[in-house]
């Protein structure tokens, strides 16, 4: 049996671990390892999987990373045992101020195994001396597949670098019931946790002026957290807070925490999904729903493009020119097919399909 080293952001955020959910049930045969903090029910994934925790190795790593100048002791071991690298995730290549934590974190990308990038968006950076950095990481992979068309080309003269649509456009949907109903998902970020703490409270607001005016139009909402981690529980009981006795009988809290099905089948039995997480859009627009896309960053923007999607897209970083009023919920228009996207989508996985010998009669 294969062994594959999987690199992914596993802390319970829904759209990372659809990633995962994706790759392991696509490779059945495949025996996965991967690094967590988080403590997952083994139903959560593909019994394929195999997670290793990483809580309370801080000072190991530390030891590790001044011996071999080296991050990650744990990561190294799982790697060596295994055939292939996959890293699988969004927004893995974001500059951050403190460049060596960066270098440190891809530091187990060498030449020892074949590593096949997936999914990713590269940005936003800020200096050339970042992206010569990650080109030098993505020229040492075997393939990288970009999610949007952007991103692909700021390293297209670089044979190994595609791009397709985003993993989560492939999501086999064959076991949720996709139904509309009076109710309205509204997914929520922290923005400070964003970079984005001055628009905090406009935001929010933003928030509560389409609450208040969806319950008046007669829906129910759910506010939606896709990760605890990152501060989306604390948003939702801030907006609980400010929303009045009568408000509070039409709103559902719902806490993604690692129950996938539970999350999809609650996007799914919406009419409306106002996105604020980047894979809330995705998952709308897969299930045929009405979206209302809140981006806080450019790769929402980027992706959406891709698509030709001609709704209205909010932008956190530029609200004051946001006129709720004349947002048209009613008559907000859906992509009428994406059977090319999911294609696409499935297609992130072409190279590794070849070296894996994956039947894709299979799926």
């Amino acid at each position: 049996m294969k062994k594959i080293y999987l690199e992914a952001y596993l802390f319970k955020n829904l759209g990372d671990d659809l990633f995962v959910k994706i790759i392991t049930e696509r490779y059945k045969n495949i025996r996965f390892y991967a690094q967590t903090r988080e403590h997952y029910k083994k139903s959560t994934f593909n019994n394929n999987l195999k997670l290793y925790s990483n809580i309370g190795i801080g000072i190991i790593n530390k030891l590790y990373e001044n011996l071999f100048h080296k991050y990650n002791y744990v990561g190294k071991k799982l790697k060596d045992k295994c055939d292939y690298m996959v890293s699988i995730g969004g927004s893995i290549f974001m500059e951050k101020e403190d460049f060596s934590k960066v270098e440190k974190q891809f530091s187990i990308y060498d030449d020892s195994k074949p590593l096949y990038i997936l999914g990713a968006n590269f940005g936003p950076y800020k200096t050339q001396k970042y992206k010569n950095f990650v080109k030098n990481i993505l020229e040492k992979a075997q393939d990288v597949s970009f999610r949007d068309e952007k991103s692909y080309k700021e390293f297209n003269e670089l044979k190994n670098v595609r791009f397709n649509s985003d993993i989560v456009f492939g999501l086999n949907l064959d076991n949720i019931e996709i139904k509309d109903s009076n109710n309205v998902v509204i997914s929520v970020v922290e923005c400070n946790l964003k970079g984005l703490a001055k628009e905090k409270e406009e935001y929010e607001k933003l928030l509560l002026q389409l609450i208040h005016i969806l319950i008046t139009k007669g829906y129910n909402i759910t506010l939606m957290s896709f990760c605890k981690k990152q501060g989306d529980e604390k948003v939702i009981k801030s907006l609980c807070k400010r929303c009045n006795t009568s408000e509070k009988k039409h709103i559902k809290k719902f806490y993604y925490r690692g129950n996938i099905d539970e999350a999809l089948e609650e996007i799914a039995q919406s009419k409306i999904v106002i996105g604020s997480r980047f894979h809330a859009n995705i998952i709308g627009l897969l299930m045929k729903k009405k979206v209302i896309p809140i981006a806080y960053s450019d790769k929402t923007i980027n992706v959406l493009k891709d698509l030709s999607f001609k709704g209205n897209i909010i932008d956190i970083r530029n609200l004051k020119n946001v006129n709720i009023d004349k947002l048209d919920i009613e008559n907000i228009e859906t992509i009428s097919s994406l059977d090319s996207n999911i294609s696409s989508a499935r297609n992130q996985f072409k190279k590794l399909d070849e070296v894996l010998a994956y039947d894709k009669g299979e799926n």
